[in-house]
């Protein structure tokens, strides 16, 4: 209900825009009618599930995509099938959507956020039933990279499973601040200043066997309003590994690849602001505020121009008349203008700092399992029936270091052994 409501809430009860079950609530018909089926007064005490809602002219805030979202069809072969049900039936659409996320899009539909989200978008792109697609994860909207979706809802369980109970691997790509350590005694003349003081449960090791650092420190949300989390001796534990790839002396930042051990939300952020190498245009957890530049103000023209060309004749409930469209768009504040865009949206979702971090999700392996029913002289077994990788391409910020330093494949290889 806060969205556009404005300062007065009385003028859009006065305007019977709010609805108990379906019937408008209206003092001044109320007055004059006593049938509570086609009207209703706002004295009325409200019951145990009653339905509260109420007419909206609605805008979505902008995002940045591309003419095409990358999108790879993975078809799971039959002995990963046949883990779904015994007896899968072969017309099933049994397979993986391979999704190139970008950032800014939300995975699924979220507060302001329906038709600009991925699910609906890759839906419209494929010519796919709408809300057929199945989210398997999710990704913060300010992060890029693989996403993984279903139709079948079978598939996603099975997916969903193996996820959550620790047998899938991740591998993202970070850009950070600073120079990152690539040998232990870069990390202890580093990282040991920079952890100093936070909290005792916390801390960080060398692994030589691929030259990377892992950090162990527990996680808590200190601002569940904001979803913003930090390293604190209340949290959750949580374990991330970071291994060095390039440096670019010029702006002073490094591309680290990044590991989560653990599914902590915001992990690899808060882990990499502990180390003191913030991700870069992650305000939120101390990185650098992104250069001005007039995406602000453009996506405030790209939603201003939408909204001159939208056709509301047909995009609404068949409850709603045409005296209801006209009272909800008086009291839409995007409505009133650009100046009372800001208090539509926030300033992310206006495409300003934070809206794009350079964090990416590269590449998946998830290890599928079965379990062998015990006989007679032998319990049950659980045994490996393989393992799968799904990935998608390098972000575009990655080609600066990538001409410095190379191709990254055979380090990444190593590192996610």
């Amino acid at each position: 209900f806060s969205y556009s409501i404005g300062d007065n809430i009385a003028s859009i009860m006065k305007l019977a825009l709010v609805r108990v079950n379906g019937i408008p609530i209206d003092n001044d018909k109320a007055l004059r009618c006593s049938d509570k089926n086609k009207v209703m007064s706002s004295d009325e005490i409200l019951k145990n599930m009653d339905v509260l809602s109420r007419v909206v002219h609605w805008h979505e805030p902008p995002v940045v995509v591309p003419s095409r979202i990358p999108v790879t069809k993975v078809m799971l072969d039959n002995q990963i099938q046949s883990m779904i049900s015994p007896h899968f039936e072969i017309n099933h659409d049994n397979s993986i959507y391979c999704c190139h996320k970008p950032s800014t899009v939300p995975v699924h539909p979220a507060g302001p956020y329906l038709s600009n989200t991925l699910t609906l978008m890759v839906e419209a792109q494929e010519g796919m039933e709408p809300r057929s697609l199945l989210p398997i994860h999710r990704l913060d909207r300010c992060v890029s990279g693989l996403t993984l979706c279903c139709t079948n809802p079978s598939v996603a369980r099975l997916m969903q499973t193996h996820m959550d109970g620790g047998k899938v691997s991740k591998l993202y790509l970070a850009k950070v601040a600073g120079k990152f350590p690539k040998s232990e005694s870069e990390a202890l003349a580093k990282c040991s200043n920079s952890c100093q003081g936070t909290t005792e449960k916390a801390g960080w090791i060398w692994r030589d066997k691929e030259s990377s650092i892992e950090v162990t420190a527990p996680i808590e949300v200190i601002d569940a309003c904001n979803c913003v989390r930090a390293v604190t001796n209340n949290g959750k534990q949580s374990q991330s590994r970071f291994f060095f790839l390039s440096y670019d002396d010029e702006t002073d930042v490094s591309l680290i690849a990044c590991r989560p051990i653990t599914g902590r939300g915001h992990q690899l952020r808060v882990h990499l602001q502990w180390l003191g190498h913030p991700i870069h245009n992650d305000v939120q957890y101390g990185g650098s505020k992104k250069e001005k530049d007039s995406i602000r103000q453009d996506a405030i023209q790209a939603v201003l121009d939408a909204s001159e060309r939208e056709d509301l004749s047909h995009d609404h409930d068949e409850s709603i008349n045409d005296e209801d469209i006209k009272s909800a768009k008086a009291c839409c504040l995007f409505c009133q203008g650009a100046s009372c865009i800001d208090k539509a949206f926030n300033s992310a979702q206006l495409l300003d700092e934070g809206h794009s971090i350079d964090l990416h999700a590269l590449k998946y392996r998830i290890n599928f399992e079965a379990t062998s029913k015990k006989n007679s002289t032998s319990s049950n077994t659980t045994e490996a029936v393989r393992k799968i990788e799904f990935s998608v391409d390098m972000p575009v910020w990655t080609k600066n270091f990538d001409a410095k330093s190379g191709n990254f494949a055979d380090a990444l290889a190593n590192f996610f052994l």
